[in-house]
């Protein structure tokens, strides 16, 4: 499935900018309830790969959570609140995972939170 043009654009104008600055951007997709090819969940996972394929291309990471449900342990019952939003154990299971692959897949360190930042917290 093809982007909207201004989509595109858009899109484009961004992975230029962030390119330009050395920015790191890491494009995930949330997962959500995929219905029958043809619906709105099924167009909105196939747009998703297309600015993933995008980003790729441009040498960034995309990580389609839809691929690791098992590994994350979703369950279409208990984690979503609606088709298309996590509730909020899904919401921690999804985070859990994702922050072991920024970890693991992209070298972040976890640092303790000290001072201000651990008295916001």
């Amino acid at each position: 499935m093809e982007l909207g043009s201004g989509s595109y654009e858009c899109l484009i104008e961004f992975l230029d900018y962030a390119k330009a600055n050395n920015i790191n951007i890491v494009f995930a997709k949330f997962p959500q309830i995929v219905g029958r090819e043809g619906d709105e969940q099924h167009k909105v996972l196939l747009r998703a790969n297309k600015i993933g394929e995008i980003a790729s291309e441009y040498g960034y990471s995309y990580i389609n959570l839809e691929q690791h449900w098992d590994e994350i342990g979703l369950e279409t019952y208990g984690d979503f609140y609606n088709m298309t939003h996590l509730n909020v154990f899904g919401q921690k299971k999804v985070t859990d995972y994702l922050c072991q692959y920024l970890i693991s897949e992209h070298n972040l360190e976890v640092s303790p939170k000290k001072g201000r930042i651990k008295k916001n917290w």
